[in-house]
Formats: C-alpha cells, structure tokens, sequence
C-alpha cells in the first residue's frame, strides 16, 4: 500500500468514525429524537416494545457492521466490497418479517374496529 493509498483510508475511516460520533452525541443530548423507535405505534398511550422493529435493527446493524468492516479491511482499491449473499438474505428476511408483523397488526385492528 502506499502512502497515498494509507492516507486516504485514514481519512476515510476518520469520516466514517466521525459521522458515528456525531450522530451518537444526538442521539445522547436529545437533538436526534429517538423516542419510540423501538415501540409499537398503537393509539396515543400504548407504547409497548416491538419485537418486529428490534429483530430489523439488530440484523440492519449487524449487516452494516460486516460490511464496513469487509471496507476497512479491504485491498482491492477502486471497488465497493461485496456483501455475502447470506447477509443480504438475513436483511431481506428481517424486512419480510417486519413486513409481515405490520401486515398482521393491521388486520387485527381492522378485525376489532369492525366488531369482529
């Protein structure tokens, strides 16, 4: 690697880390609301935790992280890393069954405002 190559990583990875910084120190002080990201969204009092929403955020990190450690680590300069088909399933599938879990939800609620 030369040097050029070493410092433009090393920028990059200070980009990276401080853009993770930034929003974290947000998300602490109250700038980026994150209140009821995690919450089920039914009628103004019910906030209770959704498993949907937390399954979807746990695989949407653990796939990010896989793929900016695969962009750190990486030689072959001038390409994107690739994301292995296995991460891009479980990210796909965590997507379905959020889908799904909204789709349910609402079919439930429209079963009991109609009396059903």
């Amino acid at each position: 690697m030369t040097t050029l190559q070493a410092a433009i990583r090393l920028v990059g990875l200070a980009l990276v880390f401080g853009m993770v910084a930034v929003v974290a120190l947000g998300m602490l002080k109250g700038t980026i609301n994150t209140r009821g990201l995690l919450s089920e969204k039914r009628g103004a009092t019910s906030r209770r935790m959704s498993p949907t929403r937390v399954q979807l955020l746990l695989a949407t990190l653990a796939a990010a992280t896989a793929y900016v450690s695969q962009a750190v680590t990486t030689t072959d300069w001038g390409h994107l890393p690739t994301l292995s088909g296995g991460w891009l399933a479980a990210v796909g599938g965590s997507n379905g069954v959020y889908l799904a879990g909204k789709v349910v939800t609402a079919f439930r609620d429209r079963a009991k405002t109609r009396g059903g």
